[in-house]
């Protein structure tokens, strides 16, 4: 991603999503350090959206 689309344009140019996937984290406190790793994995200062991915009932209960 940084690469292909940050370096070749600004970042006005172009709507970036992400998502949390409930693997990568057990708590609260895991949430921030993995959001800013994929940033960083990006090349981006932030995401115009940000999703929760697969969610079912009991998922979301996990992610609230």
């Amino acid at each position: 991603m940084k690469e292909c689309l940050t370096s070749r344009h600004k970042r006005k140019e172009y709507i970036l999503t992400d998502k949390l996937t409930m693997a990568y984290f057990k708590k609260q406190e895991d949430i921030r350090p993995f959001f800013e790793s994929q940033l960083k994995a990006c090349g981006v200062d932030y995401f115009d959206f940000y999703l929760m991915h697969a969610q079912t009932k009991d998922i979301f209960e996990y992610f609230k």
